[in-house]
C-alpha cells in the first residue's frame, strides 16, 4: 500500500503577530490524511486540503500554508504562503538529536523567540587568539566607498570638532552623502559619536550591545562597518571577541533588514546560557512575547544546541528550502498561528494476516460473529480457520470484493462465489483482528 502523510493541525484563534500560544486552550484541531500531492490551506478556524487541479484560485477568506508533493516513498513539504514575509519554522520543543534535547545550531540560522528574531552571525568552537569584530552591518552602497576615497583638498572643518587638522591616523573622511561644511568628519570623532550610541549589558556568560540606529542624522545614510582610504582600512566600531568558544546572535525587532543589537555568548563545555525576559537570564530580551525563561543555548560535544524551556509562544528555527519526510519520520512545524505535526506512515497491509501461520489467543466459536486474532504463537492462518465456517463473510475496509478474488485465489474456500468480502482493519495494541460474520445477508 502507498504511504500516507498524517497531519495534526492546531490553529490558535487569535491573530497576534503570527504567534501560536502553546499554553492556550482556545485552539481548533484538525486531523488530515494525505496520500497524493496536494496543498494545505487554513480558513478562519480550521485547516483543509485543497487540490489546485483545474482551478487557479482557492476559496475566498483562506490562507495558504504548505504544499505537499508525494515522491517515491516520501513526501516533500514546502511553504505555500500568500506573503513573501511568511516563513515556515520548526518547533524546537519537540526536537531530539541522538538523545540530546534541542536542535544543533550553525552559522546563518534564524531563531524566533516570540516576536524577536535572532540571526546567528558567527560561531567559534575552538579556543583562538583575540581578534576584532565589527558590530555595524556592511554597507551595500557603492557610492559611499567612492566618496570615502576622495581626498579633502579644500580646507573643510570636521563637522563634530570643527578642526581642519588631519593626520594619517585620524584623517577627515566623507562617510555619508552630506555636502558642504557637513561633508567631512574625523574618523576618531565618528568612532566616539558611534560609541556613545551603544549601550551594553554584561553577565558572566554573555554581553549584549544595543543601539538605536547607525546612520547619518542628516541624510539618513547607513554607515559602513569599514572605511578604506588609500589602501588603509579603518574600522568604525568593533569589539574583541573572547578566546573561549562563543556564539554571536544579531537581534532583529521591527525592522527585519537591520539589527539593533548583538549578543555574544561565551560558554565552557557542557554549560549553558539562559535567554528570556527575566532579570536573571544571561541574555535579556525585553519583549512581552518572550517568556521569563524562554530558552537556552548549551555547548555539548563541541556543538551549540538550542533548547526550549516550555515557553508560551515557543522557540522556533527557520526552515529553508524543501523539507523531505521519509516513512516513520515526523516533524512539527509552525506557519503563522498554525502548528502542524507531520508524520509519514506506511499503512498496514490487511492481507498479510492470510499468509502467516499463527495461533489465536481467542478460540473461534460457532456463533454468528467470531473474532480471529493474529498472534506470535499461531500455528495456522486466519484464512485456514475460515474453513470451519459455512458461507463466511469477512469484513474489510475498502469496499466490496468477490470471494473468488480474495479467498478462492488461495484455494482455501470452495463454492463461495456468491458471497461478498469486505475488509476492515483494527489496531488493538499491535494485534491485527479479523471479524468474521456467518450467515449474514
Amino acid at each position: 500500500m502507498d504511504p500516507v502523510l498524517l497531519i495534526k493541525a492546531s490553529t490558535w484563534l487569535r491573530e497576534t503577530h503570527g504567534l501560536f500560544d502553546y499554553e492556550s486552550k482556545t485552539v481548533v484541531k484538525s486531523n488530515l490524511k494525505i496520500s497524493t500531492s496536494t496543498s494545505l490551506y487554513r480558513s478562519i478556524q480550521s485547516c483543509y486540503i485543497w487540490s489546485m487541479a483545474g482551478s487557479d484560485e482557492f476559496p475566498e477568506g483562506s490562507e495558504a500554508l504548505i504544499d505537499v508533493k508525494k515522491t517515491n516513498g516520501s513526501f516533500q513539504i514546502s511553504l505555500l504562503a500568500n506573503s513573501p514575509y511568511e516563513k515556515m519554522w520548526q518547533v524546537i520543543k519537540f526536537v531530539k538529536n541522538q538523545g540530546i534535547k534541542g536542535h544543533p545550531l550553525k552559522k546563518g540560522d534564524w531563531i524566533k523567540l516570540g516576536r524577536i528574531r535572532l540571526h546567528i552571525k558567527q560561531i567559534q568552537l575552538a579556543n583562538s587568539e583575540e581578534a576584532k569584530l565589527s558590530l555595524i552591518p556592511n554597507s551595500e552602497d557603492p557610492e559611499t566607498n567612492e566618496m570615502q576615497e576622495e581626498k579633502n583638498e579644500e580646507s573643510m572643518p570636521c563637522r563634530i570638532c570643527l578642526s581642519e587638522i588631519t593626520s594619517p591616523l585620524d584623517p577627515l573622511i566623507a562617510p555619508c552623502k552630506c555636502a558642504g561644511t557637513m561633508k567631512y568628519v574625523h574618523i576618531n570623532c565618528l568612532k566616539e559619536w558611534l560609541k556613545n550610541r551603544i549601550t551594553a549589558r554584561e553577565t558572566p556568560k554573555a554581553i549584549s550591545y544595543y543601539w538605536k540606529d547607525f546612520s547619518c542624522e542628516l541624510c539618513k545614510t547607513k554607515l559602513p562597518s569599514i572605511i578604506q582610504i588609500g589602501g588603509q582600512q579603518y574600522e568604525l566600531i568593533g569589539f574583541t571577541h573572547p578566546t573561549k568558544p562563543f556564539i554571536i546572535l544579531e537581534d532583529f525587532r521591527s525592522d527585519l533588514r537591520h539589527s539593533n543589537g548583538v549578543h555574544i555568548i561565551t560558554l565552557e563545555p557542557e554549560n549553558y546560557a539562559e535567554i528570556g525576559r527575566g532579570h536573571e537570564c544571561d541574555v535579556k530580551l525585553t519583549d512581552i512575547s518572550v517568556s521569563r525563561n524562554h530558552s537556552k543555548i548549551k555547548l555539548i560535544n563541541d556543538q551549540f544546541y538550542l533548547e526550549d524551556q516550555n515557553s508560551k509562544f515557543g522557540t522556533l528555527l527557520r526552515m529553508k528550502g524543501i523539507l523531505n519526510i521519509n516513512i516513520n519520520q515526523s516533524i512539527v512545524v509552525q506557519v503563522n498561528r498554525t502548528v502542524l505535526q507531520l508524520e509519514a506512515k506506511q499503512p498496514a497491509n490487511c492481507f498479510s494476516c492470510f499468509n502467516r501461520r499463527k495461533k489465536s489467543k481467542i478460540t473461534p466459536r460457532p456463533s454468528e460473529v467470531a473474532h480471529l486474532t493474529r498472534d506470535d504463537n499461531a500455528d495456522e492462518s486466519c484464512v485456514e480457520r475460515l474453513k470451519r465456517y459455512p458461507n463466511p463473510m469477512l469484513f474489510i475496509k475498502n469496499g466490496h470484493l468477490g470471494v473468488d478474488e480474495a479467498i478462492n485465489s488461495s484455494n482455501v474456500i470452495e463454492n463461495s462465489s456468491n458471497n461478498l468480502v469486505q475488509y476492515e482493519e483494527q489496531k488493538n495494541e499491535g494485534v491485527f483482528m479479523c471479524i468474521i460474520h456467518n450467515n449474514l445477508e
